[in-house]
């Protein structure tokens, strides 16, 4: 099946492998995955390619890597966080005013529903930043085992729903919902019958 994940960078996963109710995955199971732009801020201006998926260096309290080379990507913090399977229902979202600053991914999470699949999908180890700087928002991105990217995206939010256009290095349009606190940004986004949600905590 394809997941989809509504991240505040780039991140339309697609993975040979079901994640349906009695399906478990604990550790076992396929990865593999493509990936597309998918969130961010008030306007756009520039992001887009090539680094790596490792960690050197610090920010916040977070080991940093260098920035991907285009777009005006910022540094990539953070460690590799695989997509976990839960079986419960996603918490609902409850949107919010995001803040300026930047944002490391700490978590990535499917919720399968009520007696589905559980555990740790492999090779699905994705880290990423996102930089909020008045109506501009620039990101670093990169997937298990691929080169680093860089993106520049824009958002609008109305209610809990949040509209995401990217502007470098593609142009691409998505909707999902969020929940944004002092400290941390929820997306969500409808995968099958699952739903995404992508964590990441304020520096």
């Amino acid at each position: 099946m394809q997941l989809r994940f509504l991240s505040i960078s780039m991140v339309l996963i697609g993975f040979g492998c079901s994640a349906t109710k009695g399906d478990s995955h604990d550790g076992e199971g396929g990865g593999g995955g493509a990936t597309e732009a998918i969130a961010s801020s008030s306007s756009s201006t520039s992001a887009s390619s090539s680094t790596s998926a490792a960690s050197t260096g610090t920010g916040g309290g977070f080991a940093c890597d260098p920035p991907p080379p285009m777009c005006n990507a910022p540094e990539l913090c953070g460690t590799a966080h695989a997509i976990t399977m839960v079986a419960s229902q996603a918490p609902a979202p409850k949107g919010g005013a995001i803040l300026d600053g930047t944002y490391v991914l700490t978590g990535f999470n499917l919720y399968t529903g009520p007696g589905g699949a559980n555990g740790v999908i492999p090779n699905t180890e994705v880290r990423e930043t996102l930089l909020f700087m008045g109506s501009s928002t620039f990101a670093a991105f990169a997937q298990a085992g691929q080169p680093a990217h860089g993106q520049s995206l824009s958002f609008s939010t109305n209610g809990t729903t949040i509209m995401v256009v990217e502007g470098c290095p593609n142009m691409n349009t998505t909707l999902g919902t969020y929940t944004a606190t002092a400290d941390e940004l929820r997306f969500y986004a409808n995968s099958g019958a699952a739903v995404s949600e992508t964590v990441l905590t304020r520096k």
